[in-house]
């Protein structure tokens, strides 16, 4: 057995979304080993029968099922939570995953949180870190479109402050793509839905 190779699960109920997500992973050239879930209860089954250290979840799934959820995670505190992200949901469910990954964003973006699990020594890396509210502020502009000199004149301050921020930003959420951020900053409050479609 390799010790190197990833056991990643899916929880994830359409067989279209399932079966290209894993075929796109086997392809990759990681050493992976992929197993699938359809629901919550099959997941918690497979979680006992089999060594899982990463599993990729569509949130719509854990809705309304949180008590299983928080018994899921304090059975297995190791495991990395990566929320599989096709719509906007709300913070409280948000914030049980580790990662959070856009369907619409490039697999490679899923590979590098892949990698980042394997290397990160703090599994407890949460996607719900506290942000200050200078990232807060610097994240509402990200998402809004500025530049970083934009940004940094906004609230004035050094442009080498703002990526110092976004760098921040990117390493509490574990969230490195524009689509991803804009989600989180919806899920977490900081701008609504409205604003974000120009409503």
């Amino acid at each position: 057995m390799n010790p190197h190779r990833k056991h990643i699960l899916i929880l994830e109920p359409s067989d279209i979304v399932y079966e290209g997500l894993s075929h796109a992973l086997m392809k990759s050239g990681h050493p992976l080993v992929v197993y699938r879930a359809a629901d919550v209860d099959e997941l918690a089954l497979s979680l006992q029968k089999t060594s899982v250290s990463i599993l990729i979840i569509n949130p719509l799934l854990l809705h309304n099922r949180q008590k299983e959820i928080r018994r899921l995670k304090e059975n297995h505190p190791t495991l990395r939570w990566i929320g599989l992200v096709y719509n906007v949901f709300p913070s409280s469910l948000m914030q049980h995953f580790h990662t959070l990954y856009p369907i619409t964003d490039p697999l490679n973006l899923l590979l590098d949180a892949l990698h980042d699990h394997e290397s990160r020594s703090d599994s407890a890396h949460y996607v719900h870190d506290a942000l200050t509210e200078r990232e807060k502020e610097v994240l509402v502009r990200l998402v809004n479109g500025l530049s970083n000199k934009e940004i940094a004149d906004s609230l004035n301050i050094s442009t080498h402050t703002v990526i110092s921020q976004r760098k921040n930003i990117m390493g509490k959420t574990g969230i490195k793509s524009q689509s991803g951020l804009t989600i989180y900053a919806i899920t977490q409050r900081l701008i609504s839905l409205a604003q974000e479609e120009g409503l």
